[in-house]
């Protein structure tokens, strides 16, 4: 055998494998930028195409091309920011949702510009997202935005985290710079009712009177608040009538509406009731049983029980669960308890449980069968435990009927649920509890909205200013009190909170310092900072001032608490 022509052959082979792969590298290392142009140029083709089919509404098709985009190329910010507009733009929250991440992962580059992140901020607060609005939202506006849409989201944001007088200066601010901008009007109005003030509720009427002429949604808005309550106190015979000329002018009127304008006819009080009501009865069309549903209740509203009775039949009610109550809350209302039970003692009742428990109980208490009632109250709760909407429904019967410790106990089962139905209870049971001016129990409702909204500012601050008033944890509110104002110190009702603590202090001198330092503003404060504010000039010496403003100040919307801080003021 030759080895010599074996080792040759072997050498020559192994020296072209190895030139095989150095040309191959030599090739892939030379073609390699000309493949990550031709990703990246297929990617801005994908992007433009994306926003081509944006512009023309395109939106399915565009978010499929942006996908194909980010495929090619997940570390483009543009294939990132194509996929993250396109999302946003959703009218489905899910969907919107999504957007969010893409923002995020946009906003930690430098990548990210203004109106990144002023879009990102947008979507965060349609959908409700506040650990990211609470993070971006300062930073955003800081940075002067003029996209109106989203400083009246933030103004939307501000008065739903009860930051009132924020929400209402921004408001101010979006119309100073269109001041046509019919959604920013109607907003601002429904904050200056809010405050309670006089003052604020005539500029509120006169803003809704410019919008309600328009034939938009913004206008039938006003209509409506402007037929109710506490609009409605301030409208003579005059008024009425122009806003039941608004509505029947209005092309998006509900039934609800129709109804609304039924109740503005009887306060004008031209004609009889009686005819009002034959003449509705006589003409109103029902087309279905949701119609028969509505007239039932407005006639239940103005008690007119007779009319339900001759308008819904036993047979209808044993059919439908709301014509039943309607029929029971007329035989109720005209003291018919007899025929109450005897519906309720029919075999395949169409009520739900929780119901049958509730109106039980009702008959129970109307006999004076106080430990009956009791335990069918006690049998209403155990049912409705797992039932929002029921619950919501229980505490608004009980309430209609006085009988505010059970609609108490609904609502504070409701703060147990998801948050947005958690501060709605929770805003119920403190309208009870300052309806009853029961200060006491407006802090045990604060101490356990902290619990369940913890880092809070606005449910802190409450914290502090309700034990101050109670005259009690003066050092552990009074440094709250400091923190809070620390951080925003341009918030009255923080600054109100720590004057309050400087005079439980007897530190007077401190309290007048927080006024100088940022003026009240009287008109757009609340009763309690009024009478804080009062209590300082007075302990400060300026006893005149002090018992001038103290005859301003509506007394009725005063805490006993805050009434004892002005008493000796008061003429």
């Amino acid at each position: 055998m030759d080895y010599g022509k074996v080792s040759y052959f072997s050498k020559r082979n192994t020296f072209l494998l190895w030139g095989t792969v150095l040309l191959l590298l030599v090739l892939a290392f030379a073609f390699q930028p000309l493949y990550t142009s031709l990703k990246g140029w297929r990617s801005r083709s994908f992007i433009k195409q994306a926003q081509e089919f944006l512009l023309e509404g395109r939106n399915t098709e565009a978010l499929s091309i942006a996908n194909s985009a980010l495929q090619l190329n997940r570390s483009d910010p543009n294939c990132v920011r194509i996929m993250a507009r396109i999302l946003s733009l959703s009218s489905e929250t899910d969907v919107r949702r999504q957007a969010l991440g893409y923002w995020w992962s946009l906003w930690e580059t430098e990548d990210a510009t203004a109106a990144d992140r002023e879009l990102m901020l947008k979507t965060a607060l349609r959908v409700k997202h506040f650990p990211t609005v609470n993070r971006h939202l300062t930073e955003v506006l800081d940075a002067g935005t003029e996209d109106l849409e989203l400083l009246l989201l933030a103004a939307q944001f501000m008065a739903q985290e009860n930051n009132l007088f924020q929400s209402i200066k921004l408001a101010r601010f979006i119309i100073q710079k269109d001041s046509l901008l019919r959604p920013a009007q109607l907003f601002l109005a429904q904050q200056l009712i809010k405050t309670k003030t006089e003052k604020d509720f005539i500029e509120a009427r006169n803003i809704l009177w410019s919008i309600s002429r328009g034939f938009d949604d913004a206008g039938l808005q006003a209509l409506r608040l402007l037929g109710r309550k506490p609009m409605l106190n301030l409208m003579s015979s005059k008024d009425l009538r122009l806003i039941i000329q608004g509505f029947r002018g209005h092309p998006e009127g509900t039934m609800d509406d129709h109804f609304l304008v039924l109740d503005l006819n009887f306060l004008l009080n031209e004609e009889n009731p009686d005819e009002i009501v034959s003449r509705e009865l006589r003409d109103f069309i029902i087309k279905n049983s949701d119609d028969r549903i509505r007239l039932g209740r407005w006639l239940v509203t103005n008690r007119r029980f007779k009319e339900v009775i001759e308008l819904i039949s036993m047979e209808d009610a044993m059919e439908y669960q709301n014509l039943l109550t309607i029929l029971l809350d007329a035989f109720a209302g005209m003291g018919q308890w007899e025929d109450v039970k005897r519906i309720l003692d029919t075999d395949e009742i169409p009520l739900d449980e929780v119901i049958i428990e509730l109106y039980l109980a009702r008959f129970a208490m109307e006999f004076g069968q106080k430990i009956i009632a009791q335990s069918h109250w006690e049998r209403v709760f155990t049912l409705a435990e797992t039932k929002p909407f029921t619950l919501f429904y229980i505490a608004d019967y009980a309430e209609k009927l006085g009988l505010y410790e059970y609609a108490e106990q609904a609502y504070e089962m409701l703060t147990k649920y998801n948050k947005n139905v958690s501060r709605e209870a929770f805003s119920n049971l403190v309208r009870l509890a300052e309806m009853q001016k029961n200060t006491a129990r407006l802090l045990q409702l604060v101490k356990l909205y902290g619990t369940t909204f913890p880092n809070d500012n606005a449910s802190m601050n409450d914290w502090a200013y309700l034990n101050l008033l109670l005259n009690q944890k003066i050092q552990e509110s009074k440094s709250m009190a400091d923190n809070l104002v620390a951080k925003l110190p341009f918030m009255h009702a923080f600054r109100t909170t720590l004057a309050l603590a400087y005079l439980r202090l007897n530190l007077e001198g401190k309290a007048a310092e927080l006024y100088e330092k940022v003026a009240l503003n009287w008109e757009e404060s609340l009763p309690g900072w009024q009478a804080v504010y009062i209590a300082v000039l007075g302990a400060n010496g300026d006893v005149e001032q002090a018992r001038d403003l103290a005859s301003k100040v509506p007394v009725d919307r005063l805490k006993p608490e805050e009434l004892l801080l002005i008493k000796q003021w008061l003429p």
